[in-house]
């Protein structure tokens, strides 16, 4: 199988990472779990601007990417399974290059695809897509997607996926559904 995964928030725990940039850059207590821009910005935690630099600065930290628990060694096991996993991000050239040196460093060479809300309908062909919010659904809607699955969040908990896309809770769930799909 094709599996494309995206970046921030099914690989990087990008709740954690930002909830802890946002503490030190304005003294802000985010719970991880509510780093997402609706759950910010409808609890006031910051305005538009503030989330913007906190994204910023995430997207150019190069030392402790907190990953997803499970993460790391369950796309060791997909490639070993003989799948193709590719990681989807909309990051600039620079900030994806910072992400692909976190793979590289933990040992996972993997192909990086840089898609951005306005090229939507590249065509991009994938078995499964895994995504951490419905909204993400620009990056895929116009591509070939058979398996569209969300990433289980306290944050996309109110987002409905029915018809949409299957949602899983954890990296091991995961890695079981697309088991039982190949």
């Amino acid at each position: 199988m094709r599996i494309g995964l995206v970046f921030d928030g099914v690989i990087i725990n990008f709740g954690a990472l930002g909830s802890r940039i946002a503490k030190r850059l304005y003294g802000v207590e985010i719970p991880p779990e509510e780093f997402a821009p609706d759950l910010i910005f409808t609890k006031g935690y910051l305005t538009e601007e503030q989330y913007q630099e906190v994204q910023h600065v995430a997207y150019n930290t190069r030392r402790n990417l907190p990953q997803v628990e499970g993460a790391i060694t369950s796309i060791r096991k997909l490639i070993a399974d003989g799948h193709e996993v590719l990681v989807i991000t909309a990051r600039e050239e620079i900030e994806t290059a910072i992400a692909k040196d976190w793979a590289i460093n933990h040992e996972l060479n993997l192909p990086f695809v840089n898609l951005k809300p306005e090229e939507a309908g590249l065509g991009l062909i994938l078995d499964a897509f895994v995504i951490d919010r419905i909204n993400d659904q620009p990056y895929w809607a116009e591509s070939a997607v058979l398996h569209p699955i969300l990433f289980s969040w306290k944050h996309n908990e109110h987002q409905d996926e029915e018809g949409i896309a299957i949602r899983v809770h954890n990296w091991e769930e995961l890695y079981e559904h697309i088991g039982k799909l190949s």
